[in-house]
C-alpha cells in the first residue's frame, strides 16, 4: 500500500525556519480570504502576524499533545542526566575560555563559517547573536543556554558532582523518570491552542462574535466569521481537519474565555 505523503504540519514541525515556512505556505490570495472573514480593511502585516501565532499554537499543541501520548520510559531519566552534564562540561569550558580573545576569535570564527550557509536553526541564532550583541564576549549566548539546560536537568534530578557514583546518578534518574506527572490533554489539545491564539487578535480586529455561530442545516456547516477564518487557517497545516471539530474547539475556548471574564468582573 502506497505510504500517503505527509501533511505540511507534519514537515513544519520539523522546520528549521518556520516563520519562513509559514509564509510560503500562505500566500497573498489566502490573506484575501482571510481580511473577508474579519470583515475589516486589516493590512496583510498584521494578518500574517495572526496567521503565524495561531499556526505556531496548533503546531506548538500538535507536540505537546504526543508528548501527553508517549509512552514513558524510564531510559529517558538517563538522556536527561546525561545532557544535564554535558552542559555543564560545556559551561565551565566556555567560563575557562572567556577572556582568551584570540582562542575566542578563532573558535568563534570558524564557527560562522561552518554555519555561513546553514538554513538551520544553528545558523539563523548566531546570525541573530551576532547582529544583536557587541563583539567582545562571542560565546555569552551559547554560556547562557549552556546553564540554562544545565538547570534544567537540575529541576528533574540533582546532578552528580565528581566525586559521587555515577552509575548510582543513572540509576536515580531512571527511578526519577518512574514518577514523571504528564497532564492528560484533551483530544482536540491542538485546535484548541489555535483557537486561543486567534481569541485575542478577532475580538480587537472584528466586531464579528467569537462564536461557531448557529449550524445551517442546508449548507452542513456552522458557517460564523470566526470559525471559517479559524478552518481556513489550519486546513493549510491539515487538509483533513473538519469544520466541525475546529467548531468544537473554537466552542470550548469560548466558554472558557467566558468563565474567566465572569471570575474576574465584580460581584
Amino acid at each position: 500500500m502506497t505510504t500517503p505523503p505527509p501533511k505540511p504540519c507534519e514537515i513544519l514541525l520539523r522546520s528549521n525556519d518556520l516563520a519562513t515556512d509559514l509564509r510560503a505556505l500562505y500566500g497573498e490570495g489566502f490573506y484575501l480570504e482571510l481580511r473577508a472573514h474579519f470583515g475589516t480593511e486589516l493590512g496583510q502585516g498584521i494578518l500574517a502576524e495572526i496567521t503565524q501565532a495561531v499556526a505556531r499554537a496548533y503546531l506548538t499543541g500538535l507536540r505537546e499533545k504526543a508528548v501527553s501520548l508517549e509512552r514513558l520510559r524510564v531510559s529517558d531519566g538517563s538522556f536527561i542526566l546525561a545532557a544535564g552534564l554535558a552542559a555543564r562540561r560545556l559551561r565551565q569550558a566556555l567560563a575557562d575560555l572567556q577572556g582568551k580573545i584570540t582562542a575566542e576569535d578563532i573558535l568563534f570564527k570558524s564557527m560562522q563559517h561552518h554555519l555561513a550557509d546553514a538554513a538551520q536553526r544553528g545558523g539563523n541564532t548566531l546570525a541573530a547573536e551576532v547582529q544583536a550583541t557587541g563583539p567582545d564576549d562571542p560565546f555569552a549566548f551559547l554560556r547562557d543556554l549552556t546553564a540554562a539546560m544545565e538547570a534544567a536537568a537540575e529541576n528533574f534530578m540533582p546532578l552528580p558532582g565528581k566525586d559521587d557514583d555515577l552509575w548510582e546518578a543513572y540509576s536515580k534518574a531512571e527511578n526519577t523518570m518512574r514518577r514523571v506527572d504528564r497532564p492528560s490533554l484533551h483530544a482536540n489539545h491542538a485546535l484548541q491552542c489555535a483557537a486561543r491564539a486567534l481569541a485575542p487578535a478577532w475580538c480587537t480586529h472584528t466586531e464579528h462574535p467569537f462564536t461557531r455561530g448557529a449550524y445551517n442545516s442546508k449548507r452542513r456547516n456552522y458557517g460564523s466569521p470566526a470559525l471559517l477564518a479559524l478552518h481556513s487557517t489550519l486546513r493549510r497545516l491539515d487538509p483533513d481537519l473538519l469544520q466541525s471539530s475546529v467548531g468544537t474547539a473554537l466552542d470550548s475556548v469560548r466558554k472558557e474565555r467566558k468563565r474567566e471574564a465572569d471570575s474576574d468582573s465584580p460581584t
